[in-house]
């Protein structure tokens, strides 16, 4: 191999329709350089484009070119540090720079496949726009359900410590599609991403997380994933389609659409407008150890049998649960899984959401004061529609407006614990309606009566 075309500040390059071949580096641009790169090929190289240190001067977008390593690499040279191995280590590296990859007006996407990893910035500000990213090696020999996030690994887009902009780009069969590690700030827009392991995350961020209107289908593990953030952030995940894998049933805990853990959003969080197609060992929306997180006008549809949550919330306080629908559209109800799951979270507001056929509608567990509000909610067909379990409470709830809908084959309502607990579950409710009062069986009995101490849903 040989080591590279280095492009100094104040130097210029045009590359178009050329062959860039068995380099270390193919083109190393320093900052203060131009450049201009227009469907080139950029074959056998250990990377193909290194942008370095400022900013670079593009006088042309970046069009075309194609980057891949699919043969036989040349010996490396006297004192390479930097091999290859069976394929190259990235298409493009940024580091300290500002760098685009692609133009969205354009109809000739850059190409990457059959390297390690796509695109890596590290410490820049890079923006991928309209890359077509397939067929990375690492997802091809093994798949990463436990995989850290502090290194590029298979990702069509990685970046750590950068400003990232991924607007409209293909990416298929990799370990992570758009990793983010230690973000700034991330702006993902309208992605066509499947067959990954992960296809958006977002690991310890510090500022801001912006996903929108991107598809994802077929991910292993995680179709979108925040967690431990730096600080309180500003979060938006909305307007996405998820399809998980049915390969997901190897995990202990499923897969998961959304995925946030110890997030505390700056501002309440807008989870909306999402639309989850989950198969049977599928989460849809997870919060674990999560604050001031609005999930609102989300859907969730298992395909096939439910075992998991569609919404499930765990240690997670003070959140706004609003107008979702969680539905598997069985007549029978399913013997597993939860439409709305709430494992020691308390004071969250739970409003105006509907379920049907999972094995509960609403499930709460492990805490002995929830303080919920739990209002306007459509339970439909379940074995359980409202489930306590022992040592739970959920704190008194007056003239609350669930509806009981459907058809239950065990209770409409159910609580497990203590007389204490079930006194301090107690509903109020205005008068006995059809659908206001939940229908029998309800365990233990209980009688309407709406001016009675036990008026338990």
């Amino acid at each position: 191999m040989w080591k590279i075309i280095t492009v100094l500040s104040g130097a210029k390059v045009n590359l178009h329709f050329d062959t860039i071949q068995d380099a270390e580096f193919g083109l190393h641009a320093f900052g203060g350089s131009t450049i201009k790169l227009q469907f080139n090929r950029f074959y056998l190289n250990y990377v193909g484009v290194f942008a370095d240190g400022g900013s670079i001067n593009q006088i042309a977008p970046m069009l075309g070119n194609r980057f891949y390593t699919n043969g036989s690499f040349l010996p490396t040279y006297t004192g390479q540090t930097n091999s290859p191995g069976a394929y190259g280590y990235c298409g493009v590296l940024v580091k300290n720079a500002v760098f685009s990859v692609g133009a969205l007006t354009s109809s000739a996407p850059n190409y990457f496949y059959d390297l390690y990893n796509g695109i890596i910035g590290i410490n820049s500000d890079l923006t991928a726009t309209k890359a077509n990213i397939h067929d990375l090696i690492t997802i091809r020999s093994r798949l990463q359900p436990a995989r850290k996030f502090s290194n590029a690994d298979g990702d069509g887009i990685f970046t750590n410590n950068s400003t990232l902009t991924a607007l409209s780009n293909t990416i298929s069969v990799t370990n992570g599609a758009i990793t983010d590690y230690q973000g700034k700030s991330l702006i993902a827009y309208d992605n066509n991403i499947s067959n990954t392991v992960s296809g958006i995350y977002c690991a310890f961020p510090k500022i801001e997380c912006y996903m929108d209107k991107n598809q994802i289908t077929n991910y292993y593990l995680y179709g979108i994933g925040v967690s431990a953030p730096q600080s309180k952030i500003a979060l938006m995940i909305t307007r996405t389609d998820t399809f998980s894998s049915s390969t997901s049933s190897s995990l202990s805990g499923g897969s998961t659409a959304i995925y946030l853990e110890n997030v505390v959003a700056s501002n309440l969080a807008q989870v909306q407008g999402n639309k989850m197609i989950l198969d049977p060992y599928a989460n849809g929306i997870i919060l674990k150890n999560c604050q001031n997180i609005g999930l609102q006008e989300n859907s969730g549809t298992y395909n096939g049998i439910t075992t998991r949550n569609g919404i499930g919330l765990y240690t997670s306080f003070s959140n706004v649960v609003y107008g979702n629908r969680i539905a598997d559209t069985v007549s029978t109800p399913r013997t597993q899984g939860n439409a709305f799951f709430f494992n020691d979270s308390r004071a969250n507001k739970v409003c105006c959401n509907y379920s049907s056929g999972t094995r509960s509608g609403f499930h709460f567990v492990n805490t002995s004061t929830m303080r919920h509000l739990l209002r306007t909610n459509q339970i439909n067909h379940h074995r359980i529609g409202l489930e306590c379990d022992t040592s739970t409470n959920i704190d008194f709830q007056f003239n609350a407006g669930n509806r009981w809908t459907g058809n239950y084959t065990n209770y409409s309502s159910a609580h497990f614990g203590s007389q204490t607990d079930i006194f301090n579950s107690r509903f109020h409710v205005a008068n006995c309606t059809t659908q206001g009062w939940p229908k029998d069986p309800i365990f233990p009995t209980q009688n309407c009566n709406p001016i009675g101490p036990l008026n338990n849903d």
